[in-house]
C-alpha cells in the first residue's frame, strides 16, 4: 500500500446529515437512531484489511456541524489526508452549505489532500433540484461522489474504500511527477533574471556624488 500503514480522514457536512452514524457505522456496525449533534471534535478508529498480507490503521475524526463551528473543523484541513463531505440527500439545505464550504475547503488543503461528496440516507431517498448544483461542484472539482446507507450500512465501508484509493492514487502519481526524469533538465542553460531598476537608480545617484 505505498508504504502506508496509516490514513487520516475528517468527516464534514451540515448538522443532523449523518456523520456520526456514518462513522459508527464503518466502526462497530452498527446503527443508533438517536444520536446528539457532537458539539467537539470527535475522534474514533478501525483497522481494515487492503489486501492478504495488508491492513491499514484509519483514523476518523467527526467534526461537529453548524456555522459557529467552522473555523475550529478548518484547523484540521492540513492534517487529515481525505476529506468526506456528507450531506443529506432529503435536506436541501445541508446541499446548499457545500457551496460555501468547500470553497473554503479547496483554499486550506494540502495539493494531495482527496476530498469526497457522500450522499446520506439514500433509504428514504427523495430526488430535488439541489443534486443537480452537487453534480456541478463535483464536476468543476474533480470530486467522487458516492451514495450512502447508514441505516442499512449500504456503501458505509465501500466509500472508505474508495477514499483510501484515491489517496494512494494521489500520493503515487505526485510521487512519479517528482521523478528526476520528470523535472527540468539541469544541464539547460538558466535564464539570468533583470537587475532591478531601484539598484540602477541607486547606482547613478552614487555616481553623480563622485
Amino acid at each position: 500500500m505505498d508504504d502506508m500503514d496509516s490514513v487520516k480522514l475528517l468527516v464534514v457536512g451540515e448538522k443532523s446529515v449523518g456523520k456520526t452514524s456514518f462513522i459508527r457505522r464503518f466502526v462497530d456496525d452498527k446503527f443508533t437512531l438517536e444520536t446528539k449533534s457532537s458539539v467537539c471534535m470527535n475522534y474514533f478508529y478501525r483497522r481494515i484489511d487492503i489486501d492478504e498480507d495488508n491492513e491499514l490503521l484509519v483514523h476518523i475524526f467527526d467534526a461537529p456541524g453548524g456555522e459557529e463551528y467552522n473555523f475550529f473543523t478548518s484547523l484540521y484541513y492540513k492534517s487529515v489526508q481525505g476529506i468526506i463531505v456528507m450531506y443529506d440527500a432529503n435536506d436541501t439545505s445541508s446541499v446548499e452549505d457545500i457551496q460555501q464550504r468547500i470553497k473554503d475547503i479547496k483554499q486550506k488543503i494540502l495539493s494531495d489532500t482527496v476530498i469526497i461528496f457522500v450522499k446520506n440516507k439514500i433509504d428514504v431517498d427523495g430526488k430535488h433540484g439541489a443534486e443537480i448544483m452537487i453534480e456541478k461542484l463535483a464536476i468543476e472539482n474533480q470530486i467522487t461522489r458516492m451514495s450512502v446507507s447508514c441505516l442499512t450500512g449500504q456503501n458505509v465501508v465501500a466509500t472508505i474504500r474508495k477514499v483510501i484509493e484515491e489517496i494512494v492514487n494521489r500520493k503515487r502519481k505526485l510521487r512519479e511527477e517528482w521523478q528526476p526524469s520528470n523535472l527540468r533538465d539541469k544541464s539547460e542553460p538558466r535564464k539570468v533574471p533583470k537587475k532591478r531598476t531601484y539598484f540602477k537608480l541607486m547606482i547613478k545617484r552614487i555616481l553623480k556624488k563622485l
